[in-house]
């Protein structure tokens, strides 16, 4: 099996923005509990999901794997995370997941969760016996895999069978589809999510100050523009930086010119504001 350009891209984490504020107490965190079992990063769009992730990643061993709606198929999908762990690990066989490629989609329930195991346990197993450190999987954008069963199932039962050297690291804008209270109550999952991914006023401040520093060179004015952007955004970190950049184009010096008011979020064209969360079907513990 070789990865396609479209494969090729997927098994890259994402660059460091320019200009991305660091998080010291979240990324500590992310890299305490990578070293568990399973670590889970959900929240809306522009949060900075990915980009912690791949600060994680970043380092440690790890492998990268972006998730599209292409990989709703259990080929695909097992197709990708073998090309994302080849990178890491080139023992692995080329065609390992080359009969779940060619295998016919499975549509009751039983059979989509054999299908599943088998898969994932293929994948196990041989991990299994070329692994010889720890290594980190990290799975971006899961939550493309709603309303595909046989897709979710096969990341659950990764999860599960896994050995103790892979430990695997997922983002979501939705909740994870498996019960992980198991796992939870075993002290083998570390998870972020809501509010403690969102801008603290400080680290609005700290924004503001890197990148409206020629605009605003009043530190008294700039610590009044961190305040009413936070307020204005609740901290969502894609409206903190529209919000800045409305300030440059507005008249910075001039704070009754700024268009940030209390409803700025809501202000967000559809196309960039924070989706509704897609809920998953509930689904049996992993332990």
């Amino acid at each position: 099996m070789t990865a396609g350009p479209g494969r090729s891209a997927k098994v890259l984490p994402p660059g460091d923005p320019a200009g991305t504020l660091r998080r010291p107490l979240l990324e500590q965190r992310l890299a305490g509990g990578a070293d568990g079992r399973l670590t889970i990063v959900i929240g809306g769009a522009g949060f900075g999901k990915s980009t912690l992730a791949a600060r994680i990643a970043a380092t440690r061993r790890s492998a990268w794997y972006t998730l599209d709606a292409t990989d709703r198929h259990l080929g695909a999908l097992t197709a990708g995370i073998v090309a994302a762990l080849r990178v890491p690990l080139p023992d692995l066989p080329a065609d390992l997941a080359a009969p779940i490629e060619g295998s016919i989609e499975a549509t009751d329930d039983a059979e989509i969760l054999g299908r599943a195991n088998a898969a994932a346990a293929l994948v196990a197993d041989a991990v299994e016996s070329v692994i010889d450190a720890p290594l980190l999987l990290v799975l971006d954008d899961l939550h493309v895999l709603a309303g595909a069963p046989v897709a979710w199932r096969l990341v659950e039962s990764l999860v599960r069978l896994a050995p103790p050297n892979l430990r695997i690291l997922v983002t979501s804008r939705s909740e994870v589809p498996f019960g992980i209270e198991r796992l939870r109550g075993q002290g083998q999952v570390t998870d972020l999510g809501g509010t403690t991914l969102a801008f603290s006023e400080h680290e609005v401040a700290s924004l503001v100050g890197i990148l409206l520093a020629d605009e605003l060179p009043a530190a008294a004015i700039r610590d009044h523009a961190a305040r009413r952007i936070h307020a204005a955004t609740g901290g969502w970190p894609a409206a903190v930086r529209l919000a800045i950049e409305a300030v440059r184009a507005s008249s910075p010096g001039d704070v009754t010119s700024w268009p940030i008011t209390a409803s700025f979020a809501d202000t967000i064209s559809p196309s960039r504001r924070r989706p509704r969360e897609r809920q998953f079907p509930a689904s049996q513990p992993v332990g």
